[in-house]
C-alpha cells in the first residue's frame, strides 16, 4: 500500500511488482512529464520502512543501497517485465506465475499481466 501511495504521490504508475524473500522488483512509469522517480524510491522506502518498522518492533526493511535503472528501449522494457513475472518460478517460489500472491500490477490483474506478456514486442509498447 505504501509503495502504491508514494507512486501516486509522485504521478507514476506500478507496472509490475514481484516481491521476493529478500528483494522486491518494480517496473514504474511516468504517467505525466512531472513524475518524479527520485523522489517516489525516497517516498515508498520513507513510507514501507515506517510502517513496517511499527508492525515489527524498529526492524529495518530496507538496505541503505538499492539498484534502480531507466529503461529507455521498449523491447528492454518488455524484457525486463517478462524477467519480473517469470522470477517466482525460476526461484522455486511457485509453480506458475499467476499463483504466486506477491505479483502484481497497478495498471492489471496477474491474468490480465500474463497475458501481456506473451504479445510480440512490437505490440506490446504501443
Amino acid at each position: 500500500m505504501q509503495i502504491l501511495r508514494a507512486a501516486t504521490e509522485t504521478g507514476l504508475e506500478v507496472f509490475v511488482y514481484c516481491f521476493m524473500p529478500d528483494h522486491l522488483h518494480l517496473v514504474v512509469e511516468g504517467l505525466a512529464d512531472g513524475a518524479d522517480g527520485k523522489a517516489f524510491v525516497k517516498l515508498a522506502k520513507q513510507y514501507g520502512g515506517y510502517y513496517y518498522a511499527r508492525a515489527h518492533g524498529g526492524a529495518r526493511l530496507w538496505q541503505r543501497y538499492g539498484h534502480d535503472r531507466i529503461i529507455r528501449d521498449d523491447a528492454e522494457f518488455v524484457d525486463i517485465v517478462r524477467y519480473i513475472v517469470a522470477n517466482p518460478v525460476k526461484a522455486g517460489l511457485a509453480s506458475e506465475s499467476r499463483l504466486y500472491p506477491f505479483l502484481g500490477s497497478q495498471r492489471w490483474s496477474v491474468d490480465e499481466l500474463l497475458e501481456w506478456c506473451q504479445h510480440p514486442v512490437e505490440i506490446l509498447r504501443k
